[in-house]
């Protein structure tokens, strides 16, 4: 997911160099909600893997084709792997992040020139009113615990700490969305009227929704966390080392921007960084 909202600004760069074109976006089905509403886009098609992306890329009247996949992506139902057809095939899953944030590193290898652009989360109408029916509150912080890959976690302890410190000291709500927590919801949390779990229980754009309305984003790296840079809410987000990179910068827009967002980052995995860390930069951006 982090990677569609990172590179979805290609859409509009085409159709600024081709105003004329007719765009047709190929994405899984789980994320076509990402695009759908895209105004720079005419046509989305849906696939079920890697493969058909690749035999859809090889049609003959396609006039250009722009592969955002890495060389050294297989498909995950098939066993395939990428055989890319266009770009620069020396940017791979072993070391794109050396060339630069994930649209950087994605659009080079597309063969299209960077363009550190602010991703950008398109919504039908309909979102809005279906997230004031959670009648949340106004002044509320939103969580996100875990990522796709433990790597990128902080550990479950350090996160109800966190929580138990924020619901201690601070008086504004704490809400939680995802598929699954990283973090205990104990009967304490469970009770309080100030901690909302929202796991498992919004789509994408619900989640993106909420997210917009919250006063501030803490989480790892994650899909949500691209969803907060793409809204522009301000976020303290959790960084360490990750595969074979001891630091990197996932983000364009308004988390490559200081003032929007602390990346706190650790020396190794981010299960590392403590709770007085992350607090004390929480309570700085309340502040201000």
């Amino acid at each position: 997911m982090g990677d569609l909202i990172a590179c979805a600004p290609v859409a509009r760069s085409v159709r600024a160099q081709n105003p004329e074109a007719y765009i047709v976006w190929v994405v899984g089905e789980r994320y076509r909600a990402l695009v759908e509403h895209n105004p720079h886009i005419n046509q989305i098609l849906t696939v079920t893997c890697l493969t058909q992306w690749m035999l859809l890329a090889r049609l003959p009247f396609i006039d250009q084709v722009i592969d955002l996949h890495l060389e050294g992506r297989y498909c995950q139902v098939c066993r395939i792997p990428l055989k890319k057809q266009c770009g620069n095939l020396d940017i791979t899953t072993e070391n794109y992040y050396a060339h630069g944030s994930l649209q950087t590193s994605f659009y080079l290898g597309a063969g299209w020139p960077p363009l550190h652009e602010q991703p950008q989360i398109y919504f039908p109408p309909n979102i809005a009113s279906r997230i004031k029916r959670l009648n949340l509150p106004e002044n509320f912080i939103v969580i996100h615990t875990r990522s796709n890959e433990t790597s990128r976690d902080w550990l479950p302890e350090r996160w109800r700490a966190l929580v138990a410190r924020l619901l201690a000291e601070w008086q504004g709500t704490i809400v939680e969305v995802g598929i699954s927590s990283g973090m205990p919801w104990d009967s304490e949390l469970t009770a309080s009227t100030r901690a909302r779990n929202l796991r498992g229980k919004l789509s994408i754009l619900e989640t993106a929704e909420v997210i917009r309305r919250a006063r501030l984003f803490i989480g790892v790296d994650s899909g949500p966390a691209h969803l907060a840079n793409a809204l522009n809410v301000p976020g303290v987000i959790l960084l360490g080392s990750y595969r074979a990179f001891d630091q990197y910068t996932p983000y364009d827009g308004a988390y490559a921007d200081p003032t929007r967002a602390d990346l706190i980052r650790a020396d190794g995995p981010p299960a590392s960084i403590p709770v007085e860390q992350v607090y004390a930069a929480v309570m700085a951006r309340l502040r201000a």
